[in-house]
């Protein structure tokens, strides 16, 4: 018996709809997901306009930073934001969400956390200028535990 031909059950993980597919093949999603999923995120740079082919935008590079920071273990920045439980709220995911809240980025400002101690979330995030960044940092690196109000 060939194996490669034999039939089994798959459920797709976006609609649930199942269908008879070959055992060797392993797919997610079915094919209308699929489509419907690629459609998805190329559109979502013609609704933002932050389209890699058009040169990245530098507020897309600091979402991108921020999410590296707070998630990839093998970025060095983790060990100051992922490892010590800074979290980027779930609607962040993704970039036309957080460009929706924050609007684009100033010309040499930064993202900055207002609480220091607590995650990357609409009311705890505001842009601020690079030098009111770097002085914030030299406060907090040193025992201060800078928290603007």
């Amino acid at each position: 018996m060939c194996y490669s031909r034999e039939k089994i059950l798959k459920t797709c993980v976006e609609c649930g709809e199942s269908r008879m597919v070959r055992r060797d093949s392993n797919p997610k999603r079915c094919v209308s997901c699929s489509t419907k999923k690629q459609h998805r995120d190329t559109n979502f740079s013609v609704i933002h306009g932050h389209s890699p082919r058009k040169g990245v935008s530098e507020t897309y590079v600091s979402w991108h930073k921020m999410k590296q920071r707070c998630l990839n273990k093998k970025v060095k920045e983790y060990r100051w934001y992922g490892s010590k439980g800074i979290t980027i709220c779930d609607s962040w995911s993704w970039f036309y969400r957080f460009l929706n809240d924050m609007g684009e980025k100033p010309k040499g400002y930064e993202i900055h956390r207002k609480d220091n101690t607590k995650g990357y979330y609409k009311e705890n995030c505001e842009w601020v200028s690079n030098s009111q960044h770097k002085q914030m940092h030299v406060l907090i690196r040193n025992g201060a535990g800078y928290n603007k109000k």
